[in-house]
């Protein structure tokens, strides 16, 4: 089932603005813990490489067959996913080792 361009760009849009504030939510749930911190640089470091695959996914999907759309609905969820795992490891310590290496696991999809 296919999804109108400007319909995916809209969702797209929509998706960036909301992963963009809870980026920041996260960003003052970790001030003052260095650990926390560093968490949450990796994943805006990992959202940005996520806007560039995204950026180039919208490219290619003006090419004849382009799968851009596939691509970008694929890297957003990784993108969402990855984010839960940085939630739960800023509210539950204990949660923290098994919360890294399933963020490393979705960065590295990215």
């Amino acid at each position: 089932m296919g999804v109108p361009y400007a319909k995916a760009t809209d969702f797209d849009e929509r998706a960036r603005h909301t992963i963009s504030g809870e980026l920041r939510t996260l960003a003052v749930a970790a001030e003052g813990d260095t650990k926390d911190e560093r968490a949450v640089e990796a994943l805006t470091e990992d959202f940005a490489r996520y806007e560039e695959l995204l950026g180039r996914a919208w490219e290619n999907d003006g090419r004849a067959g382009g799968k851009g759309v596939v691509a970008l609905s694929r890297a957003r969820a990784l993108a969402y996913d990855a984010m839960a795992d940085v939630s739960r490891y800023l509210l539950d310590p204990s949660m923290r080792p098994a919360c890294e290496r399933s963020f490393l696991a979705k960065s590295q999809q990215l």
